[in-house]
Formats: structure tokens, C-alpha cells, sequence
């Protein structure tokens, strides 16, 4: 469902005078999500230091792709 943002605000003396909504597409929010869930597993991923480490990752990737369907 589309959503509507507030994105930019114009003061005046201190008071807000003006206010500019954007609706924001389905399709936007769905490349924000994506975007937000690449950011985390690049964080998940440097975090990586030793083998378990790296294991407990891989089994919570697998687990992850197999609930969306795309493993077997």
C-alpha cells in the first residue's frame, strides 16, 4: 500500500510555514526494504570471524531461503 511522507518542511522565523507530501510507491518501498536487507546482511557478514561464526550465519541464510521458497 502506498505511503505518504512528509519531505520538506519550510520555517519561517521559526515556525513552520509550509509542509510538501510525496506518496511514496509500493514499488519504492519494496527497493527501501530490499536496500535495508542487503545493509543488514553486509553488516551479518563482516561480522563473520571464525568457522561457527560462519556456520551459524549459513544455517540462518539457509533457513531464511527455505522458508521464501527457494531452496528445496
Amino acid at each position: 500500500m502506498p505511503e505518504e511522507r512528509v519531505i520538506r518542511i519550510t520555517y519561517k522565523d521559526g515556525v513552520k510555514v509550509e509542509e510538501e507530501k510525496a506518496i511514496i510507491s509500493d514499488e519504492q518501498l519494496a527497493d527501501e526494504a530490499e536496500a535495508a536487507a542487503l545493509a543488514k546482511a553486509d553488516t551479518l557478514i563482516d561480522g563473520i570471524t571464525d568457522l561457527a561464526s560462519s556456520k551459524v550465519f549459513l544455517k540462518k541464510l539457509c533457513k531464511r531461503l527455505i522458508k521464501k521458497g527457494y531452496l528445496p
